[in-house]
């Protein structure tokens, strides 16, 4: 039976019998050419939609702080504080390291004729051939990325490949994690579905929906946010910088004493008041109020001009230096740097640490985005696999990212030598097939047309001794050298060659 074949009697109605399927294809189940995930936008066009609300910065931090449960705290902070913003900002730049997506055989050998179809297939999905439904198109690379994000924030990520009318994958669909639920029918068996704008749930038990989570517990198929530490620390040091915001413009800042001489004041009070002891209270109070209004309306450039019954003068603080709020902040900031999994320089901090401190905490960090790496690409293996299956490959795809290099590309040079030796070695010894040293050495495993077959034919012999004479030949000398002027000075003055 053929790809072909197979996928017609898949699509064939359930009344209609179908042939026994190849045994080397697997076989995907039902499939529908809608997205089924629903929507919770209600779709109206003659209404222009709305952004979201990023006036958080007018706010007090107990406005939104009691009011959002942690996941839409998280999704919030991420937007509108520093500390969390720059976390996943870095954590994406350095996640996109590079994909590879390699088209595979069952034998899981490179297949040229399945790479092929995948290229074509990603074309197609990034809709760099369709222009009229331009917003249902995205490249493989921004999916990564928004998956890489869910990861982040929720703890996993959710995928569905939207079918068109001709069976075929047309884009990939995002799903945001939290709107995910499940059911749990049986031992180890959990059932995801979502809830759609009326309140139904549509069951997402199906071929073309795919649910990968960070760090999974067991016997639950729930995301744990690895940020989710941080929110406590995040708040407080909200609250800290508000209070020091406070502090900050009453004591550090100059401010302006207004005094008003009582008794020259009382000399230009009414008859009436000046008979009256009540009504000349009443009477200096609203000339004080008067008076202190129109002082604090001046700007900085206005001249303020007044008679001599009042004394202006600025107020100093004796005590606004005593207070010494680093340590505390520095408490703070360690706090927040372990709930973002972060590293002290990605977040602008400096603290004392030595050079193998940090050789540490960057070998760590980059396992950090290795392990958002591994979530996303095998999400996207599983919906890739399955859309070039449908495509007609007998195989499979693997989605793959670079290495995590916190190095300047500069300073990479030689260990790419290094490398290339090292895979062309193992060419040389057969170790390796030609696809997979393509592979490693350019990230592609199609070989270009006409290419011989080199893997196993011993072609490759490194030249230690060569290296070696033209290294020491354009080294520079060393210290006894230039004591004797020169490396060869020895050797010419004892007729040696």
């Amino acid at each position: 039976m053929t790809i072909t074949e197979w996928v017609k009697s898949k699509f064939a109605p359930a009344s209609t019998p179908t042939k026994a399927s190849a045994p080397s294809v697997q076989v995907v189940g039902k499939l529908s050419s809608e997205q089924q995930s629903p929507s919770l936008l209600r779709i109206d066009p003659s209404t222009v939609l709305g952004r979201n609300d990023r006036n958080y910065h007018t706010r007090s931090l107990d406005d939104y702080r009691y009011a959002n449960d942690a996941d839409t705290m998280l999704m919030l902070l991420s937007k509108i504080d520093p500390d969390m913003s720059t976390g996943i900002w870095n954590f994406l730049r350095l996640t996109n390291s590079g994909l590879t997506m390699t088209a595979v055989d069952l034998k899981n050998i490179p297949s040229p004729k399945g790479q092929e179809l995948l290229n074509a297939m990603c074309i197609r999905i990034a809709g760099l051939d369709n222009y009229k439904d331009w917003s249902l198109y995205k490249p493989v690379e921004l999916v990564a990325s928004q998956l890489a994000k869910y990861v982040l924030i929720r703890g996993g990520c959710a995928l569905e490949t939207v079918l068109g009318k001709d069976k075929r994958v047309n884009n990939l669909a995002v799903v945001d994690p939290i709107k995910i639920s499940f059911v749990h029918t049986g031992v180890g068996v959990f059932v995801p579905q979502q809830q759609n704008l009326d309140g139904v749930n549509i069951q997402l038990n199906i071929p073309t929906f795919f649910w990968n989570v960070l760090d999974q517990d067991a016997d639950d198929p729930y995301e744990t946010p690895p940020f989710l530490p941080a929110i406590s620390a995040i708040l407080f040091n909200i609250a800290f910088m508000q209070d020091l915001e406070r502090i900050v413009k009453k004591m550090a800042y100059p401010r302006i004493a207004i005094k008003i001489v009582e008794s020259t004041l009382r000399k230009f009070a009414p008859l009436i008041a000046q008979s009256d002891e009540t009504t000349m209270s009443e009477w200096l109070q609203a000339q004080k109020a008067s008076i202190g209004t129109a002082l604090r309306g001046l700007a900085p450039e206005d001249a303020a001009v007044f008679f001599d019954s009042i004394e202006i003068d600025v107020l100093e603080s004796k005590h606004n230096s005593t207070v010494d709020f680093r340590p505390l902040k520095e408490v703070i900031d360690q706090r927040i740097i372990s709930g973002l999994k972060s590293m002290p320089t990605i977040l602008g901090r400096q603290f004392g640490s030595s050079q193998t401190i940090g050789g540490v905490e960057a070998l760590l960090y980059s396992k950090s985005i290795s392990s958002i790496q591994e979530v996303v690409a095998a999400c996207l293996t599983r919906a890739l696999t399955l859309a070039a299956r449908l495509e007609g490959h007998q195989g499979y795809v693997k989605v793959s990212y670079a290495p995590v290099n916190l190095k300047p590309e500069n300073e990479l040079e030689t260990f790419r030598v290094l490398k290339q030796a090292r895979v062309l070695e193992l060419l040389s010894l057969g170790f390796i097939s030609d696809a997979e040293a393509a592979k490693e050495l350019t990230g592609d495993p199609t070989l270009p047309p006409g290419f011989k077959a080199l893997s196993g034919t011993g072609f490759y012999e490194q030249k230690a001794n060569v290296n070696a004479v033209a290294a020491d030949s354009s080294r520079n000398p060393s210290s006894s050298e230039q004591a004797g002027s020169g490396r060869n000075k020895t050797a010419a003055g004892t007729g040696t060659k």
